[in-house]
Formats: structure tokens, C-alpha cells, sequence
């Protein structure tokens, strides 16, 4: 049998305009037929209109369905011909795979269909689309693949690709549907945590946390002192009247009134014995015994105002808050250089200043949750239009009607190749 060129038309008129995929195969006249030994490798190049794949779900690989009639080829192929035989895919920049052919009848007609191996949609896009028919041994092999001995070899170039992007829409909506499950969960959440008040963007977490520390060190400090201050009552009880009123907490001026009075009070107790004394000794002397008791009477009135400062003095104690009595306890155990004088003063030192802190952060913590109760509502108001927001979109999502399946993408080859 003679071999014989295959025509290398451009317009390859007996494909022009024919989509890859066609369901109806057209008849063909002498004219349209490809001429392609059955000796020796051959070429044809044919232009579509437009070539049908089908994307993958990240928009980057797709599959090639091609159909060609066996009666495109002059003389005509048949099916003894082509069967058995695979396909060598090669976009220049793409994956050159080899699959295997099939025979499929087409409105009575037969013809050569095969599913590529995915290739890169890009090389698609700025090349021309090489197919090799021939035995699968003789189309690659890893050892040399540069290295191809086809039946046939046919270039087909579109002006468009026709993409079905069903599977990356689809995989669109499950990753946004993920991704609104997350939100919403997310969003319910701190909506939650909001409403209980248990929300990090609480302030008062951190307050309410410290004001549990500072009561429990204000009840260990006290817990320290309430013995020390037994003891320094009794101290207190029993100490000179003059040490309790060089410690009391009073003006300068009070003070120096009652140690003037205890003052003239000791004195005159110290004087009473020898007065009473004379006084019995000048009672058969009417005029001796009327100045002595006169003398006597002065003393004795004077004697009694150490009972009146002291009674002033014990009032004035019992009165005075916990705090200022503890002080007054302090400064006399120090006064009378008691042995727990130190450890008295360190315990109501660290006391007092535990019942700060806790005094302070009540107070903080109260302007908080003041601060908070203002801010609350309106956060919650936010929270709760941002989950019916994702959740209207999540139900769209459900129950809109499928995207376009198809995208339609312009072809722009470097070169109008007419055969690789």
C-alpha cells in the first residue's frame, strides 16, 4: 500500500466548528477525508471551534473527552484497525500520558473516543493539543521519552475552551459550607460566653480573680493578729494610766490635759497619808484641824481625777473603730517595749494592708461590672445579627439552585502551529 501525505489544511473544513463530544458524527464526502497510510506514521491537523474538558476541583488539571470518526481518515479507518491501539497525550507543557482508545458508534457511524489523563488547563490554553495513536509500547517509554513511533499523529487547536467546572463549584460550596459551620460555631459560642458573663472580653475576670487572692491573704494576716491583739489588750489594761495616755491617739492638747491631770492626781495620792496624819494628830486644835482637813479635802479631789481620766480614757477606746484601737495597741506595746511588740506591728501592718486591696479591688471590680453591664447589650445585639447572617447564608447555600457549570475561556497560542 503507497503512503500518502495527510493534508495539513489549517482550515481543516471537515472539523470546523464541530465541538469535541459531539453526540451526531457528520457525514463525510471525498473531499473531508484525512488521507493517512496504513504503512508508516502520518499527521493531520485539526481546528474546533471549541474543545470540551472538564476541570478538576482546584481549577488547575482537566481530562480531555476527543472523539474522531473513523471516516475522517482517507482511506477510511476501521475498527480492526484502531483496536487495541492507545493515544499519547502531549500539551508541550502538560502530562504526557498515554490511555487507551475505544470504538464508539455515533449515529451509525464509528469513530475513535478516549478520556486523557488530566493535563494542566493552562497548557491547554496557550497550545495546541498532540495526539499519538499508535501501540501503547511503541507511544512512550520511561527509559527514552523523547522517543515516540506513532500510527498516526494528529494536532487539534481550538479558539476556546469550553471548561465544565461543576467539580470546583461543588468543591467551592463544601469549603464554604465548612467554613460557615466554623463561623457560626465559633460566633454561638462566644455569643454564649457573653450571655453567662464567663467571656475573656469580661474585664472583670482578671479583677475578680485578684479580689479572691487579696481576701484570702487579708483572712491568713488576720488570722496572725487576732492573738497578738489579745494579748496587747491585757497589756493595755494593765499598763500605767500615763503609758495608755502617751499612746492614745488624741490631739497634743487633750493629751497634755490628762497627764496634767494624772500628774496632780499622783502627787496629791502621795501626799494624802501625811495629810491625814496631821489632821488626826490637830483635832483637839480647832483652828490646825479645820486647815488640815481642808487640805485633806483639796488632795482627795485632786486624788480622784486620775479615776476620772482614766474612765475617759477606757470610753475613748472602746470606741474607736477595729483599725484605730489596733494602732493604739501597737504604739503602747511598743511604748512599754513588750517582747510581741515587733510581731504585733508587722501582723497589723500586713493586715491593714490586705483590707486595702480588698477594699480597692471592690471598688474597681464594682465600676467593671458597670463598665460591662453598658457594653453587654449591644455586643449581643452584634452576635446575634452576625449568626443570623451566616446561618441565611448557610441556608442559601443549601438550597440555591447549582452554579453554571460551564466557563467558557479564550485560546492564545504563542505560534499558530500547523504540525509538532
Amino acid at each position: 500500500m503507497k503512503s500518502k501525505q495527510v493534508p495539513c489544511d489549517g482550515a481543516a473544513p471537515y472539523l470546523r466548528g464541530m465541538p469535541i463530544s459531539s453526540l451526531g458524527i457528520p457525514s463525510l464526502n471525498d473531499s473531508q477525508r484525512v488521507t493517512t497510510p496504513r504503512t508508516g506514521p502520518s499527521r493531520a491537523f485539526v481546528r474546533v471551534e471549541a474543545l470540551e474538558v472538564r476541570s478538576d476541583e482546584l481549577r488547575q488539571k482537566a481530562t480531555v473527552r476527543f472523539e474522531l470518526p473513523l471516516s475522517a481518515f482517507d482511506p477510511p479507518l476501521r475498527r480492526e484497525d484502531v483496536e487495541g491501539l492507545s493515544v499519547r497525550i502531549a500539551p508541550p507543557a502538560g502530562d504526557r500520558s498515554v490511555v487507551p482508545l475505544e470504538v464508539v458508534e455515533r449515529g451509525g457511524r464509528l469513530a475513535i473516543a478516549f478520556d486523557s489523563a488530566p493535563v494542566d488547563l493552562s497548557a491547554l490554553q496557550a497550545s495546541p493539543l498532540v495526539l499519538a495513536l499508535g501501540e501503547p509500547g511503541l507511544l512512550f517509554n520511561p527509559a527514552s521519552p523523547q522517543v515516540s513511533a506513532p500510527f498516526v499523529s494528529v494536532q487539534v487547536s481550538a479558539a476556546q475552551l469550553k471548561v465544565d467546572v461543576s467539580a470546583s463549584t461543588k468543591h467551592e460550596r463544601r469549603e464554604r459550607s465548612v467554613q460557615l459551620d466554623a463561623l457560626i460555631e465559633q460566633t454561638a459560642t462566644e455569643r454564649r460566653a457573653m450571655a453567662t458573663g464567663t467571656s475573656s472580653w469580661f474585664g472583670q475576670r482578671q479583677l475578680e480573680q485578684d479580689l479572691t487572692e487579696a481576701k484570702a491573704r487579708a483572712e491568713a494576716s488576720q488570722q496572725t493578729l487576732t492573738p497578738l491583739l489579745a494579748q496587747a489588750e491585757q497589756a493595755w489594761a494593765q499598763a500605767a494610766p500615763l503609758a495608755r495616755v502617751a499612746t492614745a491617739p488624741v490631739d497634743d492638747a487633750r493629751r497634755a490635759a490628762w497627764r496634767s491631770t494624772l500628774v496632780t492626781a499622783t502627787n496629791a495620792a502621795a501626799k494624802l497619808p501625811e495629810a491625814r496624819a496631821l489632821l488626826e494628830a490637830a483635832r483637839e486644835v480647832p483652828e490646825l484641824a479645820a486647815e488640815d482637813r481642808a487640805k485633806v479635802s483639796a488632795l482627795e479631789a485632786a486624788a480622784a481625777g486620775q479615776a476620772s481620766v482614766d474612765a475617759e480614757v477606757r470610753q475613748l477606746f472602746d470606741s474607736l473603730p477595729a483599725e484605730a484601737r489596733t494602732r493604739w495597741l501597737v504604739d503602747l506595746a511598743k511604748f512599754e517595749v513588750l517582747p510581741f511588740a515587733e510581731r504585733l506591728s508587722s501582723a497589723a501592718r500586713e493586715s491593714s494592708n490586705a483590707t486595702v486591696d480588698v477594699q480597692l479591688l471592690e471598688d474597681q471590680l464594682a465600676a467593671q461590672v458597670e463598665r460591662t453591664g453598658r457594653a453587654v447589650t449591644p455586643r449581643l445585639a452584634q452576635l446575634d445579627a452576625r449568626l443570623a447572617e451566616l446561618r441565611r447564608e448557610k441556608e442559601a447555600l443549601l438550597h440555591e439552585a447549582q452554579a453554571a457549570a460551564s466557563e467558557t475561556v479564550p485560546v492564545t497560542y504563542a505560534a499558530d502551529l500547523r504540525l509538532l
